[in-house]
């Protein structure tokens, strides 16, 4: 019933559906809603692949998320990986309805991609200096 009222108001049916802020009162809760949102996001690789557009294989970005789920392993307050339970399933979903670029999902995938410093022109530096 709840994908047929999903299709029927022209949503995507892969996207998640609205998520709770309830509060894990354990450790073992919140790693929980943690390993749900691995799976998710794993579950999700190839639809993320085919949207972008990316030149990667599923098997290249699984590492790439593990390393992100792993970079904050050594979190053990609950509220606190609540926060990044959450702040994972409001980038996945944001990636899932593209309210991102691909040059966005990229920089998951390559972090050194730095972004280029802006040259400024001639009339800007005589404009700073005074002389312009």
């Amino acid at each position: 019933m709840e994908a047929s009222r999903v299709l029927r108001a022209g949503m995507n049916p892969h996207v998640l559906s609205a998520f709770s802020t309830i509060s894990s009162k354990t450790l073992q809760e919140a790693n929980a809603k943690s390993a749900a949102l691995y799976r998710q996001t794993l579950k999700s690789i190839p639809q993320i692949i085919s949207m972008y557009a990316l030149d990667v294989t599923p098997a290249e970005l699984k590492p790439i998320i593990d390393n992100e789920f792993r970079k904050y392993s050594q979190v053990k307050d609950p509220q606190v990986l609540d926060v990044l339970v959450y702040k994972g399933k409001q980038e996945l979903e944001e990636t899932l309805l593209m309210f991102k670029t691909k040059s966005h999902v990229f920089r998951y995938i390559n972090p050194d991609m730095k972004k280029q410093p802006e040259k400024h022109s001639t009339f800007l530096e005589r404009f700073f200096a005074g002389t312009a």
